[in-house]
């Protein structure tokens, strides 16, 4: 993948392998998979290996065309499929494979509760979030509601955490940013049409 430009900055992004049944990050990666407490742990979430026609989505929601669509139609679609299972699962997550999340932030101007789905990064034992939103220039709302107030709720799975969320060091965000390149190729290509620096957050789970 190399680097992408990303705002006024670089990221320098490393390539990754899948392997078996989970995708595992290859340790010459600073952003690598690591296991163990956190909001992980508490989710059970894992990151299987996407099948073929998994793959075949990753290339066509990466694309210009793809991710501009995909910017309107997938998040009330993945907001009324996670209602219809429980929380179980988005129509994301079961077209890519990837760990589509629901987020919930508080708003920063009208105080109440907004949810949306995000894509989850492993990070440590924790997540990251970055504000990609499928290439297009609008920053998500979501990064405001955090920024005013870093509680949050996500779900997946089926199961809610409360979590606390904070601006990502540029160490962070590279690692973060190469983990989600790793996971969904598409993720670099959403940074450089965005044409602006891409805001990255570091979950923790709330009683940690």
């Amino acid at each position: 993948v190399g680097a992408f430009r990303v705002g006024l900055g670089v990221l320098s992004i490393r390539p990754c392998r899948a392997e078996t049944r989970t995708l595992l990050l290859d340790t010459r990666c600073r952003a690598n998979y690591r296991g163990g407490l956190g909001i992980q742990q508490q989710l059970g979430s894992t990151v299987p290996k996407p099948n073929g026609v998994q793959r075949i989505v990753h290339r066509v929601a990466g694309s210009r065309v793809g991710g501009a669509a995909l910017s309107k139609i997938a998040p009330p679609l993945d907001k009324l499929i996670s209602r219809a299972s429980g929380g179980r699962g988005t129509s994301t997550q079961l077209l890519t494979g990837l760990p589509i999340m629901m987020l919930t932030t508080t708003g920063a101007k009208t105080g109440q509760e907004r949810t949306c789905p995000v894509l989850g990064i492993p990070f440590g034992e924790d997540y990251g979030l970055q504000s990609g939103n499928f290439g297009v220039t609008s920053v998500p709302a979501w990064v405001h509601n955090l920024r005013a107030n870093g509680q949050a709720t996500i779900e997946y799975g089926g199961t809610s955490i409360d979590v606390i969320a904070r601006d990502a060091s540029e160490e962070e965000a590279d690692e973060i940013l190469g983990a989600g390149a790793a996971l969904f190729p598409g993720l670099a290509n959403y940074g450089r049409r965005a044409n602006r620096r891409l805001d990255v957050f570091v979950l923790r789970a709330a009683d940690t």
